[in-house]
């Protein structure tokens, strides 16, 4: 009876991700940083912050990168405008995402997703 108990556990394992994607340590929370913000290096470093701090209220940051363009005028195109987070695991990443995905944050909502590494 204690094998057939044990065996049925791992089918109980944790519910997935919302939307049905697999956490991992790797997140883009996109929204975060405008054209504004891109424009002013002052503005730039403190929502860098912002993000530093919010992250590490759940979990451990391992990295942070905020592609910044040459132009502010390009925020919204590609990878302009989204921050990317690693963190040490996929579970702190479900943590974060949970605290960040639909919060408004200067007047935009931020959409975090799970990524498969960390951009170049």
């Amino acid at each position: 009876m204690a094998a057939a108990a044990a065996a049925a556990a791992p089918a109980a394992a944790p519910a997935a991700a919302p939307s049905g994607e697999e956490p991992t340590a790797f997140i883009s929370v996109n929204n975060m940083f405008t054209a504004e913000v891109m424009a002013s290096e002052e503005e730039y470093i403190d929502v860098m912050q912002d993000l530093q701090e919010e992250c590490g209220k759940l979990g451990n940051v391992v990295d942070i990168k905020v592609p910044k363009p040459s132009d502010p005028s390009m925020v919204g195109q590609g990878n302009y405008g989204k921050a990317f987070v690693q963190l040490s695991t996929p579970q702190e990443a479900a943590s974060i995402k949970q605290l960040l995905h639909g919060r408004s944050f200067d007047g935009q909502v931020l959409a975090v997703e799970y990524l498969p590494g960390m951009p170049n």
